[in-house]
């Protein structure tokens, strides 16, 4: 599941709606001036106590590491040539209940987010200190796989009526996509839209 793809407005209207049931956050947490095992036993410790806290809140939540940079130098003294700045970006998943209506949902943003703020706050005091950032909670469907029948079906149908083909589509020139973006909406609306992979041979220019 992945965030970035761009849709325009136009193509997310014509999605199809579907409930989410997690909310993403995008972290990162970066680190200056310490050897590469430093810098890993620090944001390793950092992520497991974050992690531990959003269990608080959520007993589904989870934490993934994602991409980890140690090799950013911070200095050209040689008495530091083996310091550097290391950074670690990764994702957090919280559950939403299908159970739990809007304001139910917005109560658990808001419950992430404070979790979040004071998190920020407190590493940034430690020593050392750790600059950690995130983004807002966005909320996505965890697995798209049951939707793509229809999507395919909607996809086709669209291409038809964009280029005035037939019900086949022209040999090698085009394809149905695989990958499939999800627009927010709202905290129980996301808008699932094919992504186009290839440029259509002889399409009208739109």
């Amino acid at each position: 599941m992945e965030i970035g793809f761009h849709v325009s407005d136009v193509d997310s209207m014509h999605g199809l709606s579907v409930r989410p049931d997690v909310l993403l956050v995008a972290l990162s947490a970066r680190v200056d001036d310490v050897s590469p095992s430093q810098a890993v036993t620090i944001l390793r410790n950092a992520a497991a106590t974050l992690q531990k806290r959003a269990l608080e809140i959520h007993a589904g939540a989870e934490l993934s590491p994602r991409k980890l940079d140690l090799g950013r130098s911070s200095s050209d003294k040689a008495s530091k040539a083996s310091f550097a700045d290391a950074q670690l970006d990764g994702v957090l998943h919280i559950p939403l209940d299908d159970s739990a209506e809007y304001w139910g949902r917005a109560a658990l943003v808001a419950q992430i987010t404070e979790l979040l703020r004071g998190f920020c706050v407190e590493v940034s005091k430690a020593k050392p200190s750790i600059r950690f950032g995130f983004r807002s909670p966005v909320p996505r469907v965890r697995d798209v796989t049951a939707y793509k029948v229809e999507l395919s079906t909607r996809y086709a149908a669209q291409w038809r009526a964009l280029t005035g083909q037939g019900e086949r589509m022209p040999g090698g020139s085009w394809e149905i996509p695989d990958e499939v973006a999800q627009v927010a909406v709202s905290l129980e609306e996301v808008r699932l839209v094919r992504v186009p992979t290839r440029r259509l041979v002889g399409a009208r220019e739109m």
